[in-house]
């Protein structure tokens, strides 16, 4: 596949949920932050260069993607929301601090506002976070 060499390693996939009729895919790469491909993982292009640039280690979207353009990553052990399909970035969910690094999310009502997060912290414990 045609993924830049210089950005792997790839440590996050996430396919959007039309995959099969949009081809629709994202890479979180260790070194580099996201990339999204739009045929099927032959091509690529980087995503917010600016506001991404370590390892994006998680990567959820909206079960109504791209229709509803949300998506969570985890980026260097922090949570980053973008509603704009990833133009776009603000740090953090849920409102408070957290107070550990964040290693793995899932949501499991989904990324509109006010839908709860589950989050494992590096500290060994899980949380759930009121609202998105």
């Amino acid at each position: 596949m045609g993924f830049p060499i210089d950005a792997a390693p790839v440590v996050s996939l996430a396919l959007s949920p039309g995959f099969a009729d949009d081809g629709v895919l994202f890479a979180g790469a260790e070194a580099c932050g996201l990339f999204r491909s739009d045929d099927r993982g032959r091509t690529w292009a980087r995503l917010a260069a600016d506001a991404l640039t370590g390892a994006v280690n998680a990567v959820l979207l909206a079960p109504g993607f791209p229709g509803a353009a949300d998506m969570l990553v985890i980026h260097e052990g922090a949570l980053r929301l973008s509603r704009d399909g990833g133009q776009t970035w603000a740090e953090g969910a849920g409102g408070a601090p957290l107070p550990a690094e964040v290693t793995a999310v899932a949501a499991p009502h989904g990324l509109d506002a006010g839908a709860p997060l589950l989050v494992g912290l590096a500290d060994g414990t899980v949380r759930r976070l009121a609202a998105l």
